[in-house]
């Protein structure tokens, strides 16, 4: 339910400054600095059928942001630092903001810090934001510098930054876990990558094929909200993919049933769940007037769990 006073629709008005061109860096896009005036609403609906798996990390240089997310309102102040998860319904009334944005890529963020898709709107106050401030103000300086081939180790050093930085405000002390369990996380995502079009895809296997106990999997899988719901939400993704996919004409149900879902109606019914429509009118949409955004602004590439496992084999 909107607070009263704010008006549903995307009323905010954002003017470049003539240095805030966006520059990609890698899995990172750059953008500000950022004149933001009025409220602006994103209703879960319209951010998820655009596809966009990614987290926005605002700073804000100058002016008064209220954020409405996560059942929550915030004020944001100069210095501070926000979090949105774009998959989740937010809104915010800017007043004369000055803003810095960064949009990282879900997985390049949750690798340094698993479960940061539970800070969405959480607020990053001084002191704890300068580490964070002056790591995304340099970044957005003297990226131009940055060659090619170290794009990706610069956007980890900000991914590490900011686990760091939430860290020391006590924002993600129940979010990150331990090394050792990072691991098994990565692991066990992996896993779930690798028999997702699997009809027997659940705990169980999971916990037999990692040589952990069900309790132990689902300690693991708590900061992405349990097992079962990563499931669904993988499933749900891969199901977008396919719906997106130009040269795809299988049916919805026969997508569903290559998606890893039992029946077309779970199926439509966790699509609904992640990306507020039903897959054959989200098909429809990106046919009709998501194909040119999607060719226009197509989500940074990023390297599947599966190519991951070898690897992570080696360290049970």
């Amino acid at each position: 339910m909107l607070q009263e006073g704010l008006v549903e629709g995307p009323m905010c008005q954002r003017v470049e400054s003539p240095d805030g061109q966006a520059r990609r860096l890698g899995r990172l896009l750059l953008s500000g600095p950022c004149l933001q005036e009025g409220i602006d609403l994103r209703p879960a609906g319209s951010i998820r059928r655009h596809g966009r798996d990614d987290l926005i990390v605002q700073l804000v240089l100058s002016g008064s942001l209220t954020v409405h997310a996560s059942g929550a309102v915030r004020e944001v102040g100069p210095g501070e630092i926000v979090l949105f998860d774009m998959k989740r319904t937010r809104h915010t009334h800017a007043r004369q903001v000055l803003a810095i944005s960064f949009e990282i890529g879900r997985q390049c963020l949750e690798a340094a810090c698993p479960g940061s898709h539970l800070l969405h709107g959480a607020v990053l106050r001084a002191p704890c934001s300068a580490l964070l401030a002056d790591t995304m103000q340099s970044l957005l300086r003297h990226a131009p510098l940055i060659l090619a081939e170290d794009a990706e180790r610069a956007v980890r050093a900000f991914a590490e930054m900011l686990t760091i930085s939430f860290r020391a405000g006590g924002l993600t002390q129940n979010q990150i876990n331990p090394a050792h369990d990072r691991a098994r996380l990565l692991r066990a995502r992996a896993l779930v990558e690798r028999h997702l079009a699997s009809g027997s895809l659940g705990p169980g296997l999971l916990a037999a094929e990692m040589g952990v106990s069900r309790s132990r999997l689902y300690d693991l899988f708590k900061p992405l909200g349990g097992v079962s719901r990563y499931i669904r939400e993988r499933r749900a993704s891969r199901l977008r993919d396919l719906l997106c996919a130009p040269n795809e004409t299988r049916s919805v149900a026969a997508l569903a049933y290559a998606a890893g879902f039992a029946t077309e109606s779970h199926a439509s019914r966790t699509f609904r769940e992640f990306y507020g429509a039903a897959p054959g009118r989200y098909r429809r949409q990106q046919r009709d007037g998501g194909a040119s955004w999607w060719a226009a602004a197509p989500a940074p590439a990023l390297e599947p769990l599966e190519n991951l496992l070898p690897a992570l084999l080696e360290h049970p």
